[in-house]
């Protein structure tokens, strides 16, 4: 939007700062078209972009530019124009980060609470555009990468740079980055009816999934995760030729007490193969099979050595890999037909419907080692070697779009294990230097997996999911006070990228002390120190750290006569 044809060079800068907070504004305001104070949905591999738009109105324009110097004048002369443009450039063209003023109080509104009340920006990140005169216009684009799934706090301000230095209010946004999962209640299933027709039965099969079985409903039996089968009806000179309807396939069994179960492959020449029934629902777990062209195979749940786990913990890390051997193969069409279906969540005509969430379902024309499988469960996205990977994203140009047969499978927000999360803050950034201090961590895309962890000084320690953005954890001891940085992962591997973040968390470690608050009935004894006095003791000394607190007692209500030392105003 022009404003009176004026021409004025306007800037817009990132703010770098502690706190979010306001800068006063003069003549440069934002366009109607920028939003403010809003929070972006974002997904990894998918480019968000806010579009930002300032202009400078009701001012002078600036000089006009000195002429470009002809070749024949003066080389005096010359370099004088020369530098009085670049001089002049030098005034007008400008981006920079500046420092936010503390404007905002502690209790500023969502979505700026702590702890996104600090503004940290993604190092992928990019202001595109160039400066204008009156109005300029340039949109901030992100595209997350692994280890950039956190939540930013990104503000930016409109800058007049020639003469006065002009600047506008500031405008904060929330760029939150989501993972998509697909939510299965029982009665829902979908298919992706051309993945069969992209494999070559002879090469081998491998197809995993990142499984989190509901403990609700109280629901005993089995439950299809996804299988290879085949829809083939045809009268042949020997018979029917139905096709064999489970070619591979994968299942959840839940035991009587609804808590535990058992993963399982199935196929229609092999039957089922069990692993042990050892696994929680509730609960995040990584599930692969795979099939060599020789026909052996092994089901893989959680991870294949007694090394993946928690040094510090006495838990025992569960895990199995479960070998068998079948003949059985995917329809492949090699026959000239399209009967192949690979569908998930239900099993038509049986049921079995799942109830829970699958994530990053990924099927490879090929089998993989155990060690192979391992690689594979800590990677965030797959290999190029991957036939079909679906990501569940709401980005349709990022997901290979499965087509719903039977009820309505539900896309929500989970994290996941191979995801890093980022540590924002913390519920007691100090604490003793002896350590089980249990305090919550405050991050995002925390997952309620099995080897979620804090790690404080670079010990690491069990943290109890709470939810995406909050988990618990119990500090280690440590030596000797200092600072401490604080990570987080979710599979015990891969840990916070503080850079990737924009932000780093330390935890204070202390030598332990006693903090009053001047309460009445607060305080400590030690009478027992009496007893090391003999009656020869003549004298005695007492000595002690004090740090007093600023201001006023807690009880700020109360009357100051309460809080005085009859000592010294009376004779004692």
């Amino acid at each position: 939007m022009a404003r009176g044809g004026l021409t004025r060079f306007v800037a817009v800068s990132l703010l770098v700062g502690t706190h979010v907070g306001l800068v006063s504004s003069s003549q440069v305001s934002w366009c109607d078209s920028t939003p403010e104070n809003q929070r972006y949905e974002v997904f990894l591999g998918v480019e968000t972009c806010i579009p930002l738009c300032a202009f400078v109105d009701s001012k002078p324009p600036p000089p006009s530019p000195p002429p470009e110097p002809a070749a024949q004048e003066d080389v005096g002369e010359r370099r004088r124009l020369l530098s009085d443009r670049k001089l002049l450039q030098s005034n007008l063209l400008n981006i920079s980060r500046t420092e936010i003023s503390h404007g905002y109080p502690d209790t500023y509104e969502d979505p700026f609470k702590y702890p996104y009340d600090e503004v940290n920006y993604p190092p992928s990140a990019a202001l595109i555009g160039a400066e204008e005169y009156t109005e300029v216009t340039k949109n901030y684009c992100f595209t997350p990468s692994a280890g950039e799934e956190c939540t930013y706090t990104v503000c930016f301000q409109a800058e007049d740079l020639d003469g006065e230095y002009d600047v506008s209010t500031a405008r904060c946004y929330r760029l939150d980055v989501y993972n998509a999962v697909l939510k299965f209640d029982g009665d829902d299933e979908a298919e992706y009816d051309q993945l069969n027709q992209l494999m070559k039965a002879p090469d081998g099969l491998t197809m995993s999934s990142w499984v989190y079985p509901d403990c609700s409903g109280n629901y005993v039996g089995n439950q299809t995760l996804m299988y290879f089968g085949s829809d083939r009806n045809y009268e042949t000179s020997m018979g029917t030729d139905e096709g064999l309807k489970i070619r591979h396939g994968l299942k959840w069994s839940i035991g009587a007490d609804s808590e535990t179960g058992s993963f399982y492959y199935t196929d229609c020449e092999v039957g089922s193969v069990f692993s042990p029934s050892q696994y929680y629902c509730g609960v995040w777990h990584y599930v692969l099979v795979t099939i060599a062209p020789d026909s052996t195979g092994f089901l893989f749940v959680d991870g294949y050595k007694a090394g993946h786990e928690l040094p510090t913990s006495q838990d025992e890390y569960t895990w199995s890999v479960t070998e068998f051997t079948t003949r059985s193969r995917v329809d492949d069409g090699a026959d000239g037909t399209t009967d192949g279906v690979y569908r998930f969540g239900y099993l038509q005509g049986e049921g079995e419907g799942f109830i829970g969430m699958l994530d990053e379902m990924r099927v490879w024309n090929k089998a993989v080692s155990q060690y192979e499988a391992f690689e594979l469960m800590l990677a965030r996205s797959a290999d190029s070697s991957v036939k079909n990977v679906f990501t569940m994203s709401t980005d349709s140009s990022a997901v290979t779009s499965p087509t719903t047969l039977v009820g309505a499978p539900e896309i929500t927000y989970k994290a996941i294990p191979p995801m890093v999360p980022c540590v924002l803050g913390m519920e007691h950034s100090v604490g003793p230097t002896v350590g089980d201090c249990t305090t919550e961590v405050y991050g995002w895309n925390f997952a309620d997996g099995l080897m979620t962890q804090c790690s404080i000084a670079g010990m690491q320690v069990r943290a109890t999911y709470v939810s995406d953005d909050v988990v618990k954890c119990d500090t280690p001891g440590h030596v000797s006070p200092r600072f401490s940085e604080v990570l987080a992962t979710n599979d015990g591997t891969n840990f916070t990228d503080t850079t990737a973040a924009g932000k780093t968390i330390y935890h204070l470690y202390l030598e332990s002390s006693l903090y009053l608050q001047g309460e009445s009935t607060q305080g400590a004894s030690a009478d027992d120190v009496c007893e090391d006095f003999t009656a020869d003791s003549l004298a005695v000394s007492v000595g002690t750290w004090v740090c007093p607190k600023c201001g006023p007692p807690s009880n700020q209500n109360a009357d100051p006569a309460d809080f005085s030392t009859p000592c010294l105003t009376e004779s004692c």
